[in-house]
């Protein structure tokens, strides 16, 4: 099934925020319809994944002002919530 022409929009045109090798505490990001998805693993091993909604474009918000946010491991989904 062909994705929306919007969602194609967003998803073709995403870009990367490459980690600062001079500066050891900066860690990679995707730009993605605004939205800041950086990721990155802590000194204890664990995977930090951290969603900023500041800048996303306006057409992810719902009525509330919320972006619905799915996230998966495996395939599998984890977790549902949304960010302000």
């Amino acid at each position: 099934m062909p994705l929306p022409s919007r969602a194609r929009r967003f998803n073709t045109t995403a870009g990367y925020l490459p980690p600062d090798r001079e500066d050891p505490d900066t860690f990679p990001v995707i730009v993605l319809a605004g939205l800041r998805i950086g990721a990155f693993i802590t000194d204890e091993g664990h995977v930090y994944i951290g969603v900023h909604s500041e800048f996303a474009d306006p057409a992810l918000r719902s009525p509330d002002a919320t972006i619905p946010v799915e996230f998966r491991i495996d395939a599998h989904p984890s977790q549902f919530g949304t960010c302000a």
